[in-house]
């Protein structure tokens, strides 16, 4: 009886094992004939759309106004994505263009204080609809610090000097997709944030 209860264990640990490697290799991509890469990332400062490779996130544009009146904006990031076949002998036909319909966006800081609403914005989900063809490269812009992350904690502590006037962040951009055969791939952007009232 035992050497029939331990094959049935072992039979259920390998069945679990393969259910956690499907997940796996959706979430990577590996199923699929195409590698995406990001070639750059720019944020984009909300009112004052200055681009630059580190994002400064105005939480409050108080310029004319007096406290607590200020005006908060969207801040945004552009994506420079491009698609490569993993195997040159499968890469012809576009079942193998990568279309993206799904975002999220989560801060990180390096110190290690990573408490959502406390040390750093929540983290959230965003939708988007742009496809990267096979052997060419694609470009996107969405939001990465949305104006309700400026009005809440920790970033609205920020105004007219408060807290600790400015800390850095890093955007962490995960974006989700499918090949055209249906195949999921997911792809990581990354964007250095730093928050203040400028």
């Amino acid at each position: 009886m035992s050497g029939t209860s331990g094959m049935l264990r072992g039979g259920a640990l390998v069945a679990a094992l393969s259910f956690i490697g499907g997940c796996s290799a959706g979430t990577t991509g590996d199923t699929t004939n195409t590698i995406v890469t990001v070639d750059s990332v720019q944020g984009i400062s909300g009112l004052a759309a200055q681009a630059g490779d580190e994002l400064f996130s105005d939480v409050c544009d108080n310029q004319g106004a007096t406290p607590p009146n200020c005006t908060v904006a969207n801040d945004s990031v552009q994506v420079n994505l491009t698609a490569r076949p993993k195997e040159q002998l499968r890469a012809s036909g576009q079942l193998n263009d990568v279309v993206f319909d799904r975002y999220r966006v989560t801060y990180v800081r390096a110190d290690g204080r990573n408490l959502p609403g406390v040390d750093v914005p929540y983290s959230f989900d965003g939708a988007t609809n742009f496809t990267v063809p096979l052997n060419g490269n694609s470009s996107k812009s969405f939001s990465v610090v949305r104006q309700q992350e400026k009005l809440q904690p920790p970033l609205a502590n920020l105004r007219f000097g408060g807290g600790a006037i400015v800390f850095s962040a890093i955007a962490q951009i995960d974006l989700y997709g499918r090949d055209v055969a249906g195949r999921p791939i997911a792809v990581r952007a990354v964007l250095n944030v730093t928050f203040g009232d400028f």
